[in-house]
Order: structure tokens, then C-alpha cells, then sequence
């Protein structure tokens, strides 16, 4: 195969280029009350709520406490060019939002970048460098402990307790600390709290094995839509009420239900959420599966959850 070098990239800054001069834009995207030009293919490609969204309208509105203008704009740019903007930015809200906006892509990468800068790996020259270091260190450690040991005096600090010398060590070292050193102990709290949140999203997936029976199941619904909606207002929080209810307005009704399980899947919706959703639309269905009820309770087992639904109808 003949490829040519940095074909994509010059591509996608060509598009970058172009929605700057707001030349064949065919979306808008409010946030607030600013409003960003883009390409609808563009963003389908990086999203798959904008993908869904874009299938039916030219213009979509997000509300600021999923992200603010300036930091959106840093994400489409961020789409279009791979690089995030000079300037002060929240690390950690640019990643919360490109998870809820579902631009995984760019989250799973701007989370890489995050982790090579705070566990960057030595080039083999400075491998080499350190070995060496230690190879003599250890020879001077060795030649130290042979040597006549002589009587050397005492530290003048050394009466103090251990307990008295920490402040000012502690007062030290973060008064040594440089701004980029301060950055980088930033990056590693924001690389830590991502790490933890998707572990934590993950951590369940005794319920991926069950998505092909339960979207058999519901499919045979005639009116899930309706019934998952009215599920989601009832059972979920605010997060989960928005993906839910987004996915029943936008996607096609015989879809509604894989592209919910792929949302699961992804860990836009926890599966504790989704289990709930799916008690709360099993009492609420005019005749109730049992075959559903079975799974459910087979799931309450598995992720060892307490049932606060069965019986209840």
C-alpha cells in the first residue's frame, strides 16, 4: 500500500482552516449564548451524540454546566487539529466534557499526553547515564564500608525530635518547587482523578454478556420509548436522565435500545443506572416479562447489588 506522509493532518488542517473562515459550515452548536460553526461530518466523526443529534437537525444547544464556551471551542479545535490551544485551561473539565459530549477519542488521548508528561520515560541515553550512576554509587557505598570507621560529631539538630524537623522540610521542598514542577503535580491529581473515574465506570461487566437477550427483550416493547423515558425521570439523576432521554428523542425508534446498550457499553451510563432503568420500566410495562424479571434478578445477584424493586409489582 502507497501512503502518503502526513496526508490526514494536512487534510484536517485544510477543514480547520476553512471553518475558521466559516466556509461550508452546515452546523451550529450553541453553548450559552455563543454560537460555533462546524462540519457536520466532522463532528459525527468525533462524537457519537453529535452523530445522532446531527441526523435530524442543523443547530444543537448545550447547556453550560456540561461546558462552557471557551472550553467547547478548545475542543473543536482540539477535533480538527489534535492540539489544544495555548493558554490557561482546567485540565480536568476539558476531559469531564469531552466524556459527557461523548468525544472519547479525544478524552482517551488527551489522557495519554497527560500520562507520558507526569511518567515521562528516559530516552536510552539517560538509561544508560543512570545505570552507570548507580554502578558507581554502589562502588562508593562499598569502599565507605570498608574503610576504618572514625568518630564523627554529633549534629547540632540532633536533640530534635523528628516531629519538630517535618515543617520545615515540608516549607522546603514546596518552596523549591518550580511553576513547572507545581504543573506537572496538577496533571498528575487531574490524571489520577481520570483514572479512578473510569475505573470506577468499568469496574461492572457481568452485564455486557446479557446485552443481546436484553435488547431482544425490549425491542419486543411496542412502546419502550415511551416507557424509558418515563423510566429515566422517575429512577436516574440529572446525567442520567439527559443520556437517556436524548437517545429516545434522537435515535431511530428501532435503534433506541442497541445505541442505549452501547452507552453502557462506553460508560456514558453506569451500569447501577442502567440495571435501575431497566426495574423501573419491567413495573411500569403493562404486561411484564418474566423472563426479564429473571434477568434482572440474576443481575442483582451478579453485581451483588441489594434489590430494592422486586416485589413491588
Amino acid at each position: 500500500m502507497l501512503e502518503l506522509p502526513s496526508y490526514s493532518s494536512q487534510l484536517m488542517q485544510q477543514l480547520w482552516a476553512l471553518r475558521n473562515g466559516d466556509h461550508f459550515c452546515d452546523c451550529t452548536v450553541l453553548v450559552g449564548d455563543s454560537s460555533h460553526r462546524a462540519h457536520k461530518l466532522v463532528l459525527a466523526a468525533s462524537s457519537m451524540l453529535f452523530r445522532s443529534l446531527l441526523a435530524t437537525t442543523d443547530t444543537i444547544s448545550i447547556d453550560i454546566a456540561v461546558v462552557s464556551s471557551q472550553e467547547f471551542s478548545c475542543l473543536l479545535d482540539m477535533v480538527y487539529t489534535g492540539k489544544l490551544p495555548l493558554g490557561k485551561h482546567n485540565v480536568s473539565r476539558i476531559i469531564a466534557a469531552a466524556d459527557n459530549l461523548q468525544m472519547f477519542d479525544v478524552a482517551i488521548g488527551f489522557k495519554k499526553v497527560l500520562s507520558t508528561i507526569v511518567n515521562p520515560q528516559p530516552s536510552p541515553l539517560e538509561a544508560t547515564a543512570q545505570s552507570l550512576s548507580q554502578d558507581m554509587m554502589k562502588m562508593d557505598c562499598g569502599e565507605i564500608s570498608t574503610a576504618p570507621k572514625e568518630d564523627l560529631p554529633s549534629p547540632k539538630n540532633e536533640s530534635r525530635a523528628p516531629s519538630e524537623m517535618l515543617p520545615s522540610i515540608n516549607r522546603n521542598t514546596e518552596d523549591q518547587k518550580g511553576p513547572d514542577q507545581r504543573v506537572v503535580s496538577g496533571l498528575e491529581e487531574t490524571l489520577r482523578m481520570s483514572t479512578e473515574d473510569e475505573a470506577a465506570s468499568h469496574k461492572d461487566t457481568v452485564l455486557l454478556e446479557h446485552f443481546p437477550v436484553i435488547s431482544e427483550l425490549l425491542n419486543e416493547v411496542p412502546t419502550i420509548r415511551e416507557l424509558l423515558s418515563q423510566a429515566a425521570e422517575i429512577g436516574l439523576d440529572q446525567k442520567g436522565r439527559q443520556v437517556v432521554i436524548t437517545c429516545c428523542e434522537t435515535a431511530e425508534p428501532d435503534k433506541v435500545v442497541d445505541v442505549l446498550l452501547s452507552h453502557v457499553r462506553k460508560g456514558v451510563l453506569s451500569e447501577a443506572a442502567f440495571i435501575n432503568l431497566l426495574w423501573t420500566v419491567h413495573q411500569n410495562t403493562p404486561s411484564p416479562s418474566t423472563h426479564l424479571q429473571s434477568l434482572l434478578e440474576e443481575l442483582d445477584q451478579d453485581t451483588a447489588r441489594p434489590n430494592q424493586h422486586r416485589g413491588k409489582k
